[in-house]
């Protein structure tokens, strides 16, 4: 045994000795490699977004951006192509100050403030905004002449569209909520399914947030602002409105605000009820009809003024508390009606009753587009969701329109006619977005305010001091009985609705009031006095004559019986 391991011992240390040496080779060869990778990095200093390029994972090649997120691998390891070229990323978007582009590593800004000019030029030019026409079903930025779609949050792109064609893995109840002449139901778009909510209600408005429903009746004095769960429980009433006429209401979902429109004011309430504010008096209106985007503090409203004939008919964009009032369209419409927002690709459509017509436009007022021309006549209601739009036409049933697809009908059966619709969409208040109002930074109404510079929202504090006599704002506490008053409706013979009064106007006013009050009491005061006056000089005139007459009797008795 022992002279056979002195024969094997030779080879066996051979045999290591050439194990070390691979190993050497292999060590020198991976050196060889980190070293040529540390050299190829060096020769790429400069590959930045800003410069309009885009250095591959592996560091091994600098390619142009506009070759990333196109579906084609252009880097070795295919890191230019990933599921993160279409997210859009809500935050980091809203910062950007000119534009945000969508790349491998995510969104991107470009063009900020803080980045050199001579930096951030070259690429700004080629970043436009997509044209009306664009394919994406969510948003759209153009770079280099091509067209780059992305997601909102909580969504991804479908495979093989370059996120074109978005959809969700979160689980979540597609529901169609709508009312007819007697009842409020909910269509179920995944099961085609229909179920009753409420019977034996007329409903003149519908709206939805989180798992509650909103909706609103009348009576021939006033109307009200009911909220029920769509699962259990009876109605609470939240508010009256001291109007029978109701043309929509709507919720913020981030705040519990309701909205409501009528034919003398566009206001909001707490969710409780005990504070209400005016945002915006209305008169000679025909119709306003709302619509809110609370992931950026705005609200939309559509406006017909009766008198004018069309000339002031408008859609109009402002802050949620009524500042920033921006007109977005006011040309080409007749009797615009129902609005209804897409948050997603940051569009508002409405219908126009008169013209037959369904229109869109972005929240900031570019690429109008028609989808509709003088083919549908009365449209009622709209209602946008997931890439379809849904309407209702007088005395029909619920239409669905896709975009890629043929209009196809949603028919209720056991219906005649649906009024009000209202596409409840929960995956978009499923955000992270903060709430300003959630720390109670006011005692009584606080209204989100869009912010253009921040992502954050900004808020505004109503009826916190303001007298409850005040015809600057309407604050209802319950206690004052507080109602809409008629010199609060500041009418505009002009036609247009005016914006709320400033101090100065209501201190005079105020001051006028007062002083026609006082003269109006004096007044009073003196003709009744002068009355009383009238009636003991008349009345002593009477009992006068009457002495007198009894004298001058007793003078002719008494002489007759004399002689």
């Amino acid at each position: 045994m022992e002279f056979l391991l002195l024969i094997l011992c030779p080879f066996l240390f051979a045999n290591m000795v050439c194990s070390m040496e691979n190993v050497t080779k292999v060590s020198q060869v991976q050196r060889l490699e980190f070293e040529k990778h540390q050299g190829i990095r060096s020769e790429y200093p400069s590959c930045t977004y800003q410069k309009g390029q885009f250095l591959c994972k592996d560091q091994l090649k600098c390619i142009d951006l506009k070759h990333t997120c196109d579906g084609e691998c252009h880097c070795g390891d295919c890191s230019d192509e990933n599921e993160r070229c279409w997210e859009y990323g809500e935050f980091k978007c809203r910062t950007c100050k000119h534009s945000c582009l969508t790349t491998p590593s995510g969104p991107q800004c470009f063009c900020n403030a803080s980045i050199p000019e001579s930096e951030s030029s070259s690429i700004c030019k080629e970043i436009e905004e997509c044209g009306k026409d664009a394919i994406c079903q969510h948003r759209c930025v153009k770079y280099q002449g091509v067209e780059r779609c992305s997601c909102g949050e909580n969504y991804i792109s479908k495979p093989r569209t370059l996120g074109r064609s978005c959809f969700t893995h979160v689980a979540y109840r597609n529901v169609l909520i709508y009312s007819t002449k007697r009842d409020i139901k909910a269509f179920d778009l995944k099961t085609n399914t229909t179920s009753v909510i409420l019977e034996n209600v007329k409903c003149k408005g519908l709206s939805a947030a989180h798992m509650y429903l909103y909706y609103s009746v009348a009576d021939k004095k006033t109307g009200y602002v009911y909220k029920k769960s769509v699962v259990f429980g009876a109605s609470n009433r939240v508010f009256e409105t001291h109007s029978p006429i109701i043309f929509s209401i709507d919720v913020d979902w981030l705040t519990g605000n309701l909205y409501f429109s009528t034919d003398k004011a566009l206001g909001v309430c707490s969710e409780d009820g005990l504070f209400c504010a005016l945002i915006k008096t209305l008169s000679f209106t025909d119709s306003c009809h709302i619509a809110l985007a609370p992931r950026y503090g705005l609200l939309f409203h559509s406006l017909r003024v009766l008198h004018n004939q069309y000339e002031d008919s408008r859609i109009v964009k402002s802050s949620m508390d009524g500042s920033d009032e921006t007109v977005l369209v006011s040309e080409g419409l007749r009797h615009p009606m129902s609005l209804t927002l897409d948050e997603n690709s940051q569009k508002v459509y409405w219908t126009d009753c008169d013209l037959g017509e369904i229109e869109s436009i972005q929240f900031n007022g570019n690429n109008r587009k028609k989808w509709f021309s003088e083919s549908r006549k009365n449209i009622f209601t709209i209602s946008v969701f997931e890439g379809n739009v849904f309407w209702t036409e007088e005395k029909n049933n619920i239409i669905n329109m896709n975009f890629e697809d043929n209009p196809k009908l949603v028919a209720d059966s056991n219906e005649s006619s649906v009024t009000y619709l209202k596409a409840h969409n929960r995956l978009i208040q499923y955000t992270e977005i903060s709430n300003p109002c959630g720390k109670n930074p006011c005692n009584s109404l606080c209204l989100l305010r869009h912010s253009s510079s921040s992502a954050l929202l900004n808020y505004t504090c109503l009826c916190d001091n303001v007298d409850p006599s005040s015809t600057t704002y309407w604050c209802n506490n319950r206690t004052a009985q507080v109602e809409w008053q008629d010199d609060q409706q500041n009418i505009d013979y002009g036609g247009l609705p005016l914006e709320v009064p400033s101090e100065e106007k209501t201190e005079g006013t105020s001051t006028i009031a007062l002083v026609l009050e006082i003269t109006s009491v004096l007044i009073i005061l003196g003709i009744v006095l002068g009355y009383f006056m009238y009636r003991n000089r008349m009345l002593q005139r009477y009992y006068d004559s009457v002495r007198n007459w009894g004298r001058h009797r007793y003078e002719e008795f008494y002489m007759d019986e004399i002689e």
